[in-house]
């Protein structure tokens, strides 16, 4: 009778533990999901905590002739560590390590639930700081830079697969022949052109001109390709600050220049995502994809009639149809509807004319670096 009590009380007991474990789990689960979810977060990325990596590059001294003389302020500022609206010295003394770093915690504060971009930021400080002890960055000049896009985008026009590129854009043999065609108007200094719209804040094509060329021959190419964009929250890092709308690929869905990517032969392709753009020409051979696709996309919505348009007038509007890649970068649908009202109006007033005032700032910027390059080559 006494062992039959005994056993009784201790099925009880075990009981009574089983609901009280079962209930804590419960409320841990569903009532205190944020705690749950921050913990997992601090277990992540507490190994890559960009806030502890120490910096172990010494500061420098750098001629600044391209920026004696200038005040300089926002991002342009930032990224070479120097005070806010202070006339720049002949003589800067810089750690560009430490101010690559500055400038991923200031995006760490905005994308504070985005581990990736932590992650990535920690990676990105971690190698351009490798690369500087180790004295193996690249540094060049903004001709010699030019060059080499020159080269990324020949290669990528000379060995994409055309006939691939009209199926996966499902072009017909004229369209094709036109996308090929403006594909072809564009140089590399289109695409610096563009890609310093995305990196430096303001419409001043000449002081863009001037820092570009001094952050590549002191800081290096690395550098560029590791500014992060400290104004979204998202994965967005290097010259063209492009995010998974721009390059991705994941499972059967493809986004921007990731659609174009299977019609490259297999050695030039790019990665799925923009964590894997690491090198200069990995970074453009992406944005030559997202030019040739951005084309395509447009050429293709085109009536009959603004097809023959654009088809006897590309070759005149080499800044108009860089504005509209600019503006394409930041809302598609928008400029597919300035592009086709450009169109109607017969091409007579400038692409700009065509949008609103939000996307005419991408537009201006970009021709305003274009031209700005343009005049340094004459020089």
């Amino acid at each position: 009778m006494k062992a039959g009590r005994l056993r009784l009380a201790w099925i009880v007991v075990i009981a009574i533990v089983v609901v009280i474990v079962s209930w804590r789990y419960v409320v841990n689960k569903h009532f205190h999901p944020v705690e749950s979810k921050q913990a997992e977060t601090q277990k992540r990325v507490a190994v890559r905590d960009l806030s502890q990596l120490q910096i172990k590059t010494p500061i420098a001294i750098y001629s600044s002739v391209q920026l004696f003389g200038r005040k300089l302020d926002d991002l342009y500022a930032e990224y070479i560590c120097a005070e806010k609206k202070q006339k720049i010295e002949a003589i800067q003394r810089i750690n560009f390590a430490e101010c690559l770093k500055s400038l991923w915690l200031r995006k760490k504060k905005i994308a504070i639930e985005n581990d990736t971009a932590a992650a990535v930021g920690f990676d990105l400080v971690s190698d351009y700081q490798d690369l500087a002890i180790a004295g193996k960055l690249t540094k060049v000049n903004i001709h010699q830079y030019i060059g080499k896009i020159d080269g990324v985008m020949r290669k990528i026009r000379t060995r994409i697969d055309w006939e691939r590129v009209r199926k996966i854009k499902r072009l017909n043999d004229a369209e094709l022949k036109l996308v090929k065609s403006i594909a072809w108007l564009f140089d590399g200094r289109d695409l610096v052109a563009y890609a310093m719209t995305e990196v430096l804040p303001s419409n001043d094509g000449g002081l863009n001109v001037e820092f570009m060329d001094f952050l590549l021959q002191n800081a290096g190419e690395e550098y560029v390709n590791a500014i992060p964009a400290v104004h979204d929250t998202k994965t967005s890092f290097g010259p063209l600050q492009f995010t998974e709308y721009a390059l991705y690929e994941s499972g059967g869905e493809r986004r921007g220049a990731s659609f174009l990517n299977p019609a490259l032969p297999a050695d030039l392709r790019i990665g799925g995502s923009v964590v894997s753009l690491r090198t200069t020409e990995d970074h453009y051979k992406a944005a030559m994809l997202f030019v040739i696709g951005n084309i395509a996309d447009i050429v293709r919505l085109l009536n009959e009639k603004q097809l023959t348009t654009l088809s006897v007038k590309w070759m005149n509007n080499e800044s108009d149809l860089l504005g509209y890649v600019a503006a394409a970068h930041h809302g598609p649908v928008k400029a597919h509807r300035a592009f086709k009202l450009w169109l109607d109006n017969g091409t007579k007033y400038y692409f700009k004319k065509s949008c609103t005032s939000a996307f005419q700032i991408y537009v201006v910027k970009t021709n305003n670096n274009r031209d700005a390059l343009e005049a340094v080559r004459i020089r």
